[in-house]
């Protein structure tokens, strides 16, 4: 059955068998095999390259914090967001970790110059250590967050103003 969902407030169309090693999303087939699940982590081989992703509740019912390559992204099911229960395209620009954690280093300064992935804030949770990333280029507009914080997912840690000749240019 097609589910429609928004990833950083855009919408897709995902649908996949129970039992299959293959999902469709936006009509693209991708082959997929879960190599370990936990509860807040499933370690996978997506079209051939391992992933690991983890999870975590969102504020709405529907709602869920995925994150994967330093970047977490919010999932929500259009239905929801429809009648107001979930944020749009804002989720799309924040840094925001993945599971409850703690900051370990602060990478960036404000006023800094950063690009689309650059490495803006280290946290540890569950014994492990994660780089947040750049959701677009621009400039650091503000930390949220210090050294040693206690941070969640939905809190947005670095706001990065993007230049107006930059704007949808990483869409």
């Amino acid at each position: 059955m097609d589910r429609k969902l928004t990833v950083d407030g855009r919408e897709h169309t995902a649908s996949m068998s129970v039992g299959s090693s293959r999902v469709t999303i936006d009509g693209r087939e991708h082959e997929i095999e879960v190599l370990e699940a936990g509860a807040h982590h499933i370690d996978l081989v997506f079209d051939g390259k391992r992933v690991v992703v983890f999870a975590a509740s969102g504020r709405g019912r529907r709602e869920t914090w995925v994150g994967a390559g330093g970047r977490a992204r919010l999932v929500a099911e259009v239905e929801r967001r429809a009648r107001g229960g979930g944020p749009g395209g804002a989720a799309a620009r924040l840094v925001t970790p993945m599971f409850p954690a703690v900051v370990v280093k602060v990478l960036v300064e404000k006023g800094q110059t950063v690009a689309r992935g650059a490495a803006l804030i280290t946290v540890s949770a569950m014994k492990m250590e994660m780089t947040l990333a750049a959701p677009h280029a621009g400039v650091v507009k503000a930390i949220n967050t210090k050294e040693g914080a206690n941070v969640n997912p939905g809190d947005n840690l670095v706001e990065i103003e993007e230049p107006e000749a930059q704007e949808g240019s990483d869409e």
